[in-house]
């Protein structure tokens, strides 16, 4: 028996799953409240003015930064998976409607999520 090394279609897809959860809270969630603190109205000429606003609010905006930083592995993973999927369906076109169908199911939150709104 051949002893296969490094990680599993489905760990792959693990670690896709959770890095886009905390992409998607930190750019749901996180960035409503940094706006909602006055990120939006923030003059970006004035450094003081940008200062004062991360002394009150740094701990939030680094948290939005590195969670949006750790969401970005999941794009690539979830690409790679996608074209493995193709390579290796017996049937690619019941495997393409699978996944628009999916698609379609899924935009309902997401735009519920950053928008407030369907479509």
């Amino acid at each position: 028996m051949e002893n296969k090394k490094g990680i599993s279609g489905s760990t792959l897809k693990m670690i896709a799953i959770v890095t886009m959860v905390i992409d998607h809270i930190g750019a749901a969630v996180l960035a409503r409240l940094l706006m909602v603190n006055g990120l939006g109205e923030l003059d970006q000429t004035n450094a003081d003015a940008i200062m004062q606003w991360l002394s009150a609010n740094g701990a939030l905006y680094w948290t939005y930064t590195i969670m949006r930083m750790i969401g970005r592995v999941a794009f690539p993973i979830f690409c790679f998976l996608l074209v493995e999927g193709f390579l290796h369906t017996h049937d690619v076109k019941k495997y393409a409607m699978r996944l628009g169908l999916f698609a379609l199911l899924s935009e309902i939150p997401f735009d519920l999520a950053f928008s407030s709104k369907i479509l």
